[in-house]
């Protein structure tokens, strides 16, 4: 029979799943940190592999362990070797993917994380599919991503201040960057870039001491998200460099976050 994993947590994933799951607030950390970690899943009863450790590779096929919990039915995965071991009762075998490759695997179907241990959750087919576009892999690509706006020479924009700035989506900015003690002043404007389609939409600028790379993973759920949910699109702009939309932000507009 399962049983609790020990130690636990045993890793940082697990160390953030415990506190998103005591506050709601580091729930966007925990998904940011979920994208670029492995997950832990068993096999079915039918999966023939050899005992001990052995490479997989894009033709392996293999059957994953399915369970129902509250009337639905969704493959098993865990955050660590220890939960995967104590799913089993230190009896079995496990297998180690990318949570990234894991998703795309295993879409539509639902995701039970950690169904037996102090800490889990349901990545319901939706949820998996938000996921999934944050990091380019869906279906069809949201039109919100959190990329750096690189302008060429001569491109003609049109920088404005927005009013109303939208309340839901600085929220949802806050959320994602007041745990980051790089973070410390955010703002927003109004942009519509020549010969684009897009239209006039919200652009984010924040003073982010660290690589362009980890500020748009810190962003990129929130800004996604609010996308989809307002069919406009939402783009991030560098302000470590002296851009005509960076100097826009800076010096014509108000923070809406400083730390």
């Amino acid at each position: 029979m399962p049983h609790a994993p020990e130690p636990w947590p045993s890793n940082e994933l697990e160390s953030l799943l415990q506190a998103a799951a005591r506050n709601p607030d580091m729930q966007a950390g925990f998904a940011r940190a979920l994208l670029t970690s492995k997950l832990y899943v068993i096999p079915s009863g039918d999966t023939d592999l050899p005992e001990g450790e052995s490479l997989t590779t894009e033709e392996t096929a293999v059957a994953l362990r399915q369970i129902e919990m509250d009337g639905r039915r969704g493959i098993a995965a865990f955050t660590s070797e220890v939960a995967a071991s104590a799913a089993l009762d230190d009896e079995g075998q496990w297998l180690a993917l990318e949570a990234t490759d894991l998703f795309d695997a295993v879409r539509p179907e639902s995701v039970f994380l950690n169904p037996f241990g102090p800490a889990g959750c349901l990545l319901s087919p939706e949820i998996v599919d938000r996921l999934m576009k944050v990091v380019g892999i869906a279906d069809a690509e949201p039109r919100a991503v959190a990329k750096s706006v690189q302008l060429d020479p001569g491109t003609e924009v049109e920088l404005a201040q927005l009013e109303p700035r939208p309340e839901d989506l600085m929220q949802a900015l806050v959320e994602a960057i007041s745990p980051d003690e790089r973070a410390t002043a955010a703002y927003m404007a109004q942009i519509a870039i020549a010969e684009t389609q897009s239209g006039p939409h919200p652009l984010i600028g924040i003073v982010f001491d660290g690589p362009i790379k980890e500020l748009q993973g810190l962003v990129t759920p929130a800004m996604s998200a609010w996308s989809e949910r307002h069919n406009t699109p939402v783009d991030l702009v560098d302000l470590s460099h002296d851009s005509e939309p960076a100097l826009f932000l800076k010096r014509k507009t108000m923070p809406f976050y400083e730390r």
